[in-house]
């Protein structure tokens, strides 16, 4: 009986948990950089690339971040990455008693340049004391190299927040193969989000289920010796 009704518990519940979003301007639709902090080289927001990525078009909505020298990037530049700080002080609650985790995604397109080797790659930082505090641990996705003809996903699975964290910063890197002069990567629909939570009964499932199972006691009195 008690075995039954454990198990009738597990499946009575759900996950209590709330994601938050916490990347502004993450596909760039104000037609521009806003939010975001340009780390190293400096690319461009645009609606169609000059030299034509495959598609010439914004994974969703209108714009896409552009790396490639066509677009307005210096050529030679070794590396382009934006970057956004994002102070959660507020859920330090939630990041002390560890029911705080993140994923992170990002998506990257390439154009139709023989043997390039340029690479896209996302990181999330954790710190204590804001950006310039005390690094508590990182994760990034394997560079990543883009294709013509599709946008191809970069992704980081989910990952406990460190104790202590008050401050996460999402990076998005671009990088050239140095045997050229562009680095010929877009970006787009850039995500960070953080969840909080965890899972707990349904009251009114485990009320129901818990009316069964004292009804499959009271006519099926061998389930009880269970």
């Amino acid at each position: 009986m008690l075995r039954i009704l454990c198990l009738l518990i597990l499946f009575s519940t759900s996950q209590n948990i709330l994601a938050t979003e916490l990347l502004t301007n993450r596909g760039f639709e104000t037609g521009d950089t806003s939010g975001w902090i340009e780390d190293a080289g400096q690319g461009n927001v645009i609606t169609v690339s000059v030299n034509d990525f495959s598609p010439n078009a914004a994974l969703s909505g209108s714009f896409f971040f552009s790396a490639s020298v066509s677009d307005g990037t210096i050529g030679g530049t070794p590396e382009v990455s934006l970057s956004q700080e994002i102070n959660v002080s507020s859920f330090a609650s939630q990041i002390s008693n560890g029911s705080a985790s993140i994923t992170a995604q990002g998506f990257a397109l390439g154009k139709p340049v023989e043997n390039s080797l340029d690479t896209a790659h996302i990181v999330v930082e954790f710190y204590q004391g804001g950006r310039t505090g005390s690094l508590l641990s990182s994760q990034a996705t394997n560079p990543l190299i883009p294709e013509k003809g599709d946008w191809r996903e970069m992704n980081i699975s989910s990952t406990a927040v460190p104790i202590n964290t008050d401050t996460i910063v999402f990076r998005a890197v671009t990088s050239l193969d140095l045997g050229f002069s562009s680095i010929d990567v877009a970006l787009d629909d850039l995500s960070l989000n953080l969840f909080t939570g965890n899972a707990v009964p349904e009251p009114t499932s485990f009320i129901f289920l818990l009316m069964g199972v004292l009804t499959i006691a009271h006519f099926h009195p061998k389930a009880a010796k269970i």
